[in-house]
Order: structure tokens, then sequence, then C-alpha cells
């Protein structure tokens, strides 16, 4: 399971302390019917199994047991909003409704919020289907219904699909197909089975082909057009908003679950993909040059105790200092910001070290053994020959010396 914010762990405190989750229907919304009835006790049963097997870690539940086959076979795990949202099964639910689209199909809407801040804070509103079929009721994601009709083009092992409004630059996606070819085959990988590429002219339309109509980060930069995106590695899909023909970042995920297989993504593959790709559609030097001056105006950051975050002070500046730890919890943040999540670059810069010292051999070696935040520093002494309470100066030095 990725890693769980801050914000989880208090809403998993509440759940352990009060047993099940908070559920609550609009009003005006009809409930007396037996199709509501049967359509609501089946979407919250599948949530209530989501919390048993991921949080709870029991096994022996069956999640895709409510899915239609053929979600499955084209998304492996097929809830793509669990892929692009953690944690919503587990915040309070406020059930928009349930509305009937034919006689077999119904889409629920819901809203999940945060109600343990000041003020109570949505993070995430989306739509999923259900359809009445001979072996009961199934799921189905929106983006099955909202990707018909997509426009399609092959560019080797590429599948590029994007709507109507989106003007695809076929110079771009052949210079992309060109650089995703030439990095298979420096790892090895002659026979690359194709990835689909769905692209969208901005994030909002992503969301939104993704039934979300509310979205984590959604609609945070007025100046900025958001570029992002993401990646299904077990079912080969890819999303991405405007120029997303032209970033590699997303291929290279897909080409590490291929070389590791059903292992789970790690932090050390951010910067990989960072390293050798973009990110955020930016080349890594750019966010070198970012995270130089980011360390160099956060001097209480101690990269040898995290690589990925630390506490905020009352500046808003990070810290490992603990008196800024917030008990019980602590208020532990990642390094980022509007542009740039550094805990992303700090992970490239130790990939660019790994590759200058013994190129992609040694960076498929710490891809491989580098599991976790804590393993990561094994591997960096055993492989860099940089103790733990040398790498913070280390890459400080680094930096300053290089960008």
């Amino acid at each position: 399971m990725k890693k769980i914010s801050l914000f989880a762990l208090i809403v998993l405190c509440h759940l352990f302390v009060f047993g099940q989750r908070q559920t609550v229907i609009r009003t005006g919304v009809d409930t007396s019917s037996v199709t509501f009835k049967e359509v609501y006790h089946f979407w919250q049963s599948y949530q209530d199994d989501l919390f048993q097997k991921l949080v709870l870690g029991d096994s022996s539940v069956n999640t895709n047991q409510y899915w239609a086959d053929s979600e499955i076979a084209a998304y492996k795990s097929p809830d793509i909003i669990l892929s692009f949202s953690t944690v919503y099964y587990f915040l309070p639910e406020y059930l928009i409704g349930i509305e009937k689209r034919n006689d077999s199909l119904y889409e629920i809407s819901s809203v999940y919020f945060s109600n343990y801040s000041q003020n109570p804070e949505i993070l995430i509103a989306f739509s999923v289907f259900v359809s009445k079929t001979d072996a009961g009721y199934k799921l189905y994601n929106a983006f099955t219904f909202n990707k018909s009709g997509y426009n399609e083009k092959n560019i080797g092992w590429l599948r590029f699909y994007y709507p109507d409004n989106y003007r695809l630059s076929e110079t771009d996606a052949k210079q992309l197909s060109d650089r995703a070819q030439y990095f298979a085959e420096e790892w090895g990988m002659t026979n690359v089975t194709p990835i689909k590429y769905y692209l969208f002219p901005t994030y909002t339309a992503m969301l939104t082909a993704l039934g979300i109509t509310i979205g984590i980060d959604d609609f945070v930069s007025v100046d900025n057009v958001r570029k992002s995106g993401f990646a299904l590695s077990a079912s080969r899909n890819i999303f991405y908003t405007q120029h997303g023909e032209k970033l590699l970042h997303e291929i290279i995920h897909i080409l590490i679950y291929d070389m590791r297989g059903n292992m789970q993504g790690r932090q050390f593959d951010e910067g990989v993909c960072s390293y050798f790709g973009e990110h955020q559609g930016e080349l890594f030097p750019f966010h070198a040059a970012r995270l130089k001056e980011f360390l160099n105006h956060n001097p209480q950051i101690d990269l040898g105790i995290s690589l990925v975050g630390a506490y905020l002070d009352e500046n808003r500046q990070y810290s490992h200092d603990p008196k800024w730890k917030e008990e019980p919890y602590g208020n532990i943040s990642w390094y980022r910001d509007d542009s740039t999540n550094y805990y992303y670059i700090i992970m490239g810069t130790i990939c660019e070290i790994a590759y200058k010292k013994g190129g992609m051999s040694l960076v498929k070696n710490m891809i491989i053994e580098a599991e976790n935040d804590e393993k990561m520093y094994e591997v960096i002494e055993k492989h860099l020959q940089i103790k733990r309470n040398e790498i913070d100066q280390y890459l400080r030095n680094y930096l300053n010396q290089n960008y």
C-alpha cells in the first residue's frame, strides 16, 4: 500500500475507535426503493471490503468480485479511482445520489471529505457505474464509457488515444517513441508489450474523463496550466495532460514494472523516472537547480533523517528539529512546492550519481533493492559508499558543485 498521509492516519484512528466509516446520504434522495437499497448496499459493501483488505490486511478478501470481468481485463486492478486516490474508501462519504441511466445501468455519485480540519474540505468527488447482470451487480469505471470514440494513433509500441479537442503532435509522439525504444534497449528489453497512452487538453479534462468532478490538487493554480500524469503499470495504461506525447516519465514507470514483475512502486522509482525522463514537464537539470536552492534555503533539513520529508516550522520551512513535531502523529510533509516534488529530485540526484559510477547496470540493481526510504540508506552505502550520516552534506555539495 502507498504511503499513508497524516490525515489518513487520523481517519484510520477514528475508524478503529468508532468501528465504521461515516456515510451521509444527501437530503432529498429517495432511499425507499428496493433498487436504491440494493445498489447502495452493494457500493458500501465494496468500500468496507477495501478497508478490510487494504488497511486491516485481510488477504482473503476478494474485492475484484465486485467488478465486471471486462474492467479487470482492462485495468488489472480495476478501481481507477483507487489508483488515483489511495484513501477515498476510508474518508467520510457524502452520497449525492444513485441515478438510473438505462434498464440495467446506475450511476453512483459521491463526495469524500475531511472534517478534521477547521473547515470541512472536499478531497475528491467522483462517479462510478453499477450494472445489473446475471451474476449480480457489477462495477464499471466511468472512464470505460467516456473513452468511447477517442482517436487512436499507433507509433512503435505506444498507442496514443485522445479526444477530438486534443491536438496530437505526431512529431513529438514519434520522438517519444524513439526515446522510449532507446531506453528499453538500454535495459535489455527488445520486445515491449504495447502501452496505451491517453492524452487530454487539461488536468480537469483528464479528471472528468475518469469520472472525477473534484480531485486532490485540482483548481490550485490560476497562473499555470497544470501538467500531470500517472500510470497504471500492471495494465499498461498512462493518463496525461497536454504535451504528454513529449514525456517519458510514466513510460519508465511501466518499464520498471516490467523489470521487477509485480513488485510495488517505490520512492527511488520516481527519481529514476525524473532523471531519465521529466518531472512536471521539465528535464532533470531544471529541477536539480531548484533542489539546490531549496536545500540552501532549508538548512534544518537533514537528509540523513529522511530523504522524502520533514516537519514544517512556524515559518513553513522544513526542519528535522523534533520541537516541530505535533503529538501524537507529527506533521511530516513531503519536500515539495507548486512545481517540484523535491524528494523525486533527491532520488534523481542519487540516480545520477549511480549512473555516473556504474551505468544502467548499477541503477537497475538499486531499483530492485531500494524497497523504501529506510532501505534506501543501506542501498546507497552498499553501492555508492556514502554513509547515512554523510548523505546530507554529500548531496548538498554535489548539487552546489554541479548545478
